[in-house]
């Protein structure tokens, strides 16, 4: 028998071909080729090589696998390069004393932003460049909400990229942070928001999510991956319809609205508290290496 290797996945790469997200295709689950990330027709392309690859060398190997969201563990199963494999689900810790709510005037000041504003926080890595970030579906969003609602006091964080050169058809003034590498003008940023917006097309389990909740700032996104692992629909955050800007919209405008007392903010906090510490994640990753070493 062979000795068990624990994998955590962080994306899909490793039960299919080439590519790190799948989006609607569906070849994982029973063999790759004719892949319509390369444009391909042909049955024997690049990616079914890789993907053949993968099927020799795992044949040989007795894997565990860990995925950080229920979405991706699903995806794991259901693929035909690890069907024969136990899946677990174990999501990323945070640590909860850096990502922790805290002032929003003092948050403020160490940005160097205006304390009296409403804030709306986007942010990513090449977060106007990386079309899987959703910046074009956010900016839709935004307009709609614009037209149907009072946005005077309302401005835009983006975190993640500077100013670009374009600018961009949209009533509410934004504001680049560019990229931040000190942790506490990150965590500066979730406190001075009143709502994360996390517009991706593809995710896991975002780190963005997971760090606004931490923070008390209730989170906006789209119902597609682990996202529904961490926002409880209008409890602390809001799952938006996949991928429409009008149900992007009526979500913005349902967080800010439904969390003047706080309720959203405490649920966000709380949530991350009761499944996402450190010390919370580590044991149930100790259960499942008792688990392996008993068989």
């Amino acid at each position: 028998m062979f000795e068990t290797l624990i994998w955590t996945l962080h994306d899909c790469w490793a039960f299919t071909g080439i590519c790190h997200y799948f989006y609607d295709c569906d070849h994982y689950k029973s063999q790759c080729g004719n892949c319509p990330f390369l444009h391909s027709e042909k049955e024997k392309d690049l990616s079914y090589k890789v993907w053949k690859k993968k099927q020799k060398y795992y044949k040989h190997l007795n894997l565990h696998i860990v995925t950080p969201s229920k979405w991706l563990g699903e995806a794991a199963k259901q693929s035909v390069l690890f069907s024969k494999f136990s899946v677990t689900v174990i999501p990323n810790p945070i640590d909860t004393e850096l990502f922790s709510p805290g002032d929003k005037q003092e948050s403020c000041t160490i940005l160097n932003i205006d304390s009296n504003k409403i804030y709306i926080l986007y942010g990513a890595m090449n977060a106007v460049t990386d079309k899987n970030k959703g910046f074009v579906k956010l900016l839709k969003a935004l307009k709609i909400y614009a037209e149907k609602y009072n946005t005077s006091n309302v401005n835009i964080l983006v975190l993640g990229a500077s100013e670009p050169i374009q600018e961009f058809d949209i009533s509410i003034p934004i504001q680049y942070l560019g990229t931040i590498t000190e942790d506490n003008k990150m965590v500066a940023a979730y406190r001075a928001a009143s709502l994360m917006i996390v517009p991706s097309l593809s995710e896991n389990l975002s780190n963005a999510i997971m760090e606004s909740l931490s923070c008390a700032t209730p989170v906006l996104a789209f119902n597609i991956g682990g996202h529904s692992d961490m926002i409880d629909h209008q409890q602390n955050g809001y799952l938006a319809e996949p991928f429409s800007p009008e149900s992007m919209a009526e979500g913005i405008n349902w967080c800010l609205k439904n969390n003047k007392s706080g309720v959203l903010s405490n649920n966000a906090r709380q949530k991350v508290l009761e499944n996402f510490t450190e010390e919370i994640v580590g044991k149930r990753y100790l259960e499942v290496y008792k688990r392996v070493m008993k068989k």
